[in-house]
């Protein structure tokens, strides 16, 4: 009974010991790599939750565009950005031809007294870096004046270029923006490319201009109406040049000698392409007309 008793009693310890032992694992703290094990999930979610916020369900509204008055008063307000101009392309000689152009003296002007007529020549689709300032060049080697129609868009890649343009006293007209047929755009638009042509002259020069030139010359009643009841000026010429067509100097030239009377405005192009044969045909076009005491003026813009 006692060897019995004894063996019972051990199995109890050891049953005992064994529970003790159990609950003392089961009792010990959880390691820090299954603490974060545990939690990562919670705190992955709130983070994205946290950082990201919910999900749109619309599209962000698209910006207003800028209407003409918020562009008028761009214009009147932007200060200009001034450019220097290299002191070698100011009024400075433009090389001679390899060749001369012989010049055509045939006119249907008179001589007249040097006090007497005046002729305004014109030039569209300018400035450009090259063209623009060779003729900027010839003007100034006869003491001419002209007046340069802009686009907004040659306006804001070359500013020096119509900065020059008015230090030497020539006169600016706008050509809208990127050369834009007005008969083809609405209303709006066709004010917007205008305001937006003057806010580039405001940027570069300090001033804006009312005098336009509508290109290709298209324009219908309802756009000159359009034009006239915001303040501009509409300006057309007299006298075509056809120098968009013509590459020869000596029958630009002969055309405008031939079909100029005083007082007429003279249709002529400083941009974009090549007008190396419109620069010459100016040359021509003064030394005939200067001889004869005509005098060249910029349009009153």
């Amino acid at each position: 009974m006692t060897i019995r008793r004894l063996a019972l009693l051990s199995v109890l310890a050891m049953v005992s010991l064994g529970a003790a032992v159990w609950a003392n694992v089961s009792a010990r703290p959880t390691s820090n790599d299954e603490k974060l094990a545990q939690a990562l999930p919670v705190a992955t979610a709130e983070a994205t939750v946290d950082v990201l916020g919910p999900t749109p369900t619309t599209a962000p509204p698209s910006p207003t565009p800028l209407g003409a008055a918020t562009l008028r008063r761009f214009a009147e307000t932007e200060a200009p950005t001034w450019v220097e101009i290299p002191p070698e392309l100011i009024v400075t000689p433009t090389p001679d031809a390899p060749t001369p152009v012989p010049l055509p003296f045939l006119t249907n002007i008179p001589p007249i007294p040097r006090d007497g007529g005046v002729l305004y020549l014109t030039f569209d689709d300018g400035p450009d870096p090259t063209y623009t300032n060779r003729i900027l060049d010839i003007l100034a080697r006869y003491g001419a004046k002209a007046t340069f129609f802009v686009l907004g868009s040659s306006v804001d890649g070359y500013p020096g270029v119509v900065q020059r343009i008015v230090a030497e006293g020539h006169a600016l007209g706008n050509h809208t923006y990127r050369h834009e047929a007005l008969p083809l755009e609405t209303a709006e638009r066709a004010l917007q490319t205008l305001e937006a042509t003057n806010a580039a002259l405001a940027r570069a020069v300090g001033r804006t201009t009312t005098c336009i030139r509508p290109p290709y010359g298209a324009l219908d009643r309802a756009g000159y109406d359009l034009l006239t009841a915001n303040g501009y000026t509409v300006h057309m010429w007299d006298v075509d040049s056809e120098d968009y067509r013509i590459n020869d100097a000596y029958q630009i030239a002969s055309k405008v000698l031939s079909s100029a009377s005083l007082g007429d405005r003279v249709l002529l192009h400083d941009g974009p392409s090549n007008r190396a044969a419109t620069a010459l045909a100016l040359e021509s076009i003064l030394d005939v007309l200067t001889t004869r005491g005509v005098q060249f003026h910029a349009l009153p813009c």
